[in-house]
Formats: C-alpha cells, structure tokens, sequence
C-alpha cells in the first residue's frame, strides 16, 4: 500500500526535455550520479559508457566529463583486469 498523498505531479524539465529527471545540484554545479562504466574505447582520448543512476539509457562520455566519477572508473579497471 502507498499514500497518494506522498506523490507529487509530474513537471516536465524544459532544460533536460521530457522524463528525464533533473540532476543534482552541487555547488552550484549539475552533476548526475554514475552507477557503473559498462565499456570504454579509444586509447589515448578515452571514451566510457557510462550507465547512469535513474536514467534507462546509458551515454558515451569523454575522460573529461567524468572527474567526479574516479572510483567508478576504478571499478571498471580492476574487472577488467581479472582473469
């Protein structure tokens, strides 16, 4: 069971378009939360697909993008390193 009145109505975000939750903000800065890396390519400009938490769909991301996400890359690493 659920209380209804816990809910509250769905808003679009013109900024992110439609069903995409808005990000954190922190520091005044818009951060999502990486939930895992699932594949990189490249070797010197690497590039990771990136799952991210409460999005469906994953998204390719620059090395760059992902400065706050060091321990997921990390995770990523030493799985591959696994026999």
């Amino acid at each position: 069971m659920f209380n209804v009145n816990l809910l509250m109505p769905y808003t679009e975000d013109s900024t992110h378009g439609a069903n995409h939750p808005p990000p954190d903000v922190i520091n005044e800065k818009e951060e999502w939360e990486v939930e895992r890396i699932e594949r990189h390519q490249g070797k010197k400009n690497i590039t990771y697909l990136v799952k991210w938490i409460r999005y469906e769909d994953p998204s390719w991301e620059p090395e760059s993008n992902l400065w706050n996400a060091q321990e997921a890359i990390g995770t990523y690493w030493k799985k591959r390193s696994k026999p």
